[in-house]
C-alpha cells in the first residue's frame, strides 16, 4: 500500500480553525488517533530549538498548534499526555515552554511538559549501523505507548531541509547529540530514524522557515499542516513542497542507498496537491565568501561544511572578532593541503583532524556554527560562550569501521 501523506491549508494562530485544519489532515489519513487506547500514555516531542524566539520566526513549533493536536488527543481517554524535547545544548527547555506559552497551555488542558534531560536515557543498540554500535535515546520517549513528532517545515545549513527525520534528534542526551555532529551528521540521522518510528507526524507549515536555518531563518508565512506516519515520506513531500528535488538532498540519497527507494509515485498526497501547495524556499548559504584578512584553503569541501562556515564566520564578524585575527588562515575539505604553521589557523571538520595539531581544530561533519564561532572566539583571547570544546572530540574507536 502506498504511503499517505496529507496537506490541509490552515491559518497560524486561531485555535478553533488550526484544530479544524488538523482534524481534517488526520481524517484524510483515517484517523490514525484512533488508535490510541484508554490509559495510554502519549508524548508529544515538538521542535524547540530556541528558548527565546517566537514560533513566528519558522524556528520553533507553533504552540497553538500543539494545543490543537491536544485537544484531538484527549478525545481518545489517554492514560497521559506529555509534552516533551530535549532542546540543542546550553539552552533551557524550561525557560522555552515558559517563553512560548506551553506552560499555559499545560496549565489549561493537564498535559506535562517535561524536559528529558531531566529523565534518564538508555542505550538503544543499532541494527545493520554504518557508524553506530547504540544511541542514547529518552527512556520517556521509547516507554510511550504512542509517539507524535511535530517539526517545523525549515531549511537547515547542515542538512539542507529540518523536518520529521531531523526532528528526532531531540530526544537524544547531550552526548549522544555531540556524536551525530561529530560521526556525519545524515548517517547518524538515517541511523536514528532506522530504529525510532513515530506512530504519528504532524509538520508545522503554518509558519516555516527559510534561508540560513535552522536558527537564522526568515518567516514564511506557508499557511499548511502536512500529516503522515512514515517520517520520510513526509519529508520527501515537505521538500518538494519547499521546492526542493528530493534525489539531490544527501539525507534522501542515504536512505535510498540504504533502506531502498521510496519513489514518490508510491506517496499518496491527500488534500492540497504539491502544484497548489509549493512554495520555493530561499536555500542555505553553499560557500564561503571571500574576506580580506582571511585566506581560504578549500580542499573540495561539502558544501554543508562550507555553509556552517560561512554562517559562523558572519556572527564572529558581527562581534568583532574577525578583526582582531588578521590575519586569518582557514582550511576546510578532505583535498586541502597541510597549513604552515604560523599565524592564526582555524582548522574545521573531521576530515582534516590529521592537521589539528597545525592550528585551532574544530571537529565535526559537518561542524557546528556555534563551536567555529566560540573557537574563533577562544584564538581572539575571549572566552568560550559554550563550555570547553573537549566534549565535542571523540576517539574513532567509538564509532563503528564506516564513520569517517
Amino acid at each position: 500500500m502506498p504511503e499517505k501523506v496529507s496537506i490541509v491549508h490552515c491559518p497560524d494562530d486561531d485555535p478553533i480553525s488550526l484544530t479544524g485544519a488538523v482534524a481534517h489532515a488526520l481524517a484524510l489519513l483515517g484517523s490514525p488517533l484512533s488508535r490510541i487506547r484508554p490509559r495510554d500514555r502519549v508524548l508529544i516531542k515538538p521542535n524547540i530549538t530556541a528558548q527565546d524566539i517566537s514560533w513566528r520566526q519558522g524556528v520553533v513549533t507553533n504552540p497553538y498548534l500543539i494545543r490543537a493536536l491536544i485537544e484531538l488527543i484527549r478525545e481518545q481517554n489517554p492514560g497521559e499526555i506529555l509534552v516533551a524535547e530535549a532542546i540543542p545544548f546550553g539552552l533551557d527547555v524550561k525557560k522555552a515552554f515558559s517563553f512560548l506559552g506551553y506552560d499555559a497551555i499545560a496549565r489549561e488542558t493537564g498535559v506535562r511538559l517535561v524536559d528529558l534531560y531531566d529523565e534518564a536515557f538508555v542505550h538503544l543498540p543499532v541494527r545493520d549501523g554504518k557508524v553506530h554500535r547504540s544511541m542514547e535515546i529518552s527512556r520517556p520517549v521509547l516507554e510511550a505507548d504512542y509517539l507524535i513528532v511535530v517539526p517545523v517545515l525549515k531549511t537547515h545549513v547542515a542538512t539542507e531541509i529540518s523536518v520529521c527525520m531531523k526532528c528526532l534528534m531531540g530526544i537524544l542526551s547531550v552526548e549522544q547529540k555531540r556524536k551525530f555532529h561529530f560521526s556525519g551528521l545524515c548517517q547518524s540521522i538515517m541511523e536514528l530514524n532506522s530504529e525510532v518510528q513515530p506512530d504519528l507526524l504532524v509538520a508545522d507549515g503554518t509558519v516555516a522557515g527559510e534561508g540560513n536555518g535552522p536558527m537564522d531563518n526568515e518567516p514564511v508565512g506557508l499557511g499548511k499542516v502536512m500529516a503522515g506516519t512514515n517520517s520520510r515520506a513526509v519529508d520527501l513531500v515537505a521538500a518538494r513542497l519547499m521546492g526542493y528535488e528530493p534525489e539531490k538532498i544527501d539525507l534522501f540519497c542515504m536512505c535510498t542507498e540504504q533502506w531502498g527507494p521510496l519513489p514518490e509515485t508510491e506517496i499518496q498526497i491527500l488534500g492540497e496537491s504539491i502544484e497548489k501547495a509549493v512554495k520555493p524556499f530561499k536555500r542555505p548559504v553553499t560557500g564561503v565568501a571571500p574576506r580580506e584578512g582571511a585566506t581560504q584553503m578549500n580542499g573540495n569541501a561539502c558544501k554543508t561544511c562550507a555553509g556552517v562556515i560561512e554562517l559562523a564566520l558572519r556572527r564572529a564578524e558581527a562581534m568583532g572578532l574577525l578583526d582582531q585575527l588578521t590575519p586569518l588562515r582557514i582550511s576546510y575539505g578532505p583535498e586541502a593541503s597541510r597549513p604552515p604553521m604560523d599565524g592564526n589557523n582555524l582548522i574545521v571538520g573531521k576530515c582534516l583532524s590529521h592537521f589539528k595539531e597545525t592550528g585551532y581544530f574544530v571537529p565535526g561533519c559537518p561542524p557546528q556554527v556555534f563551536l567555529i564561532t566560540d573557537g574563533l572566539a577562544e584564538m581572539a583571547g575571549h572566552e568560550r560562550k559554550f563550555g570547553s570544546g573537549e566534549g565535542y572530540m571523540f576517539s574513532d574507536t567509538e564509532f563503528l569501521s564506516d564513520s569517517g
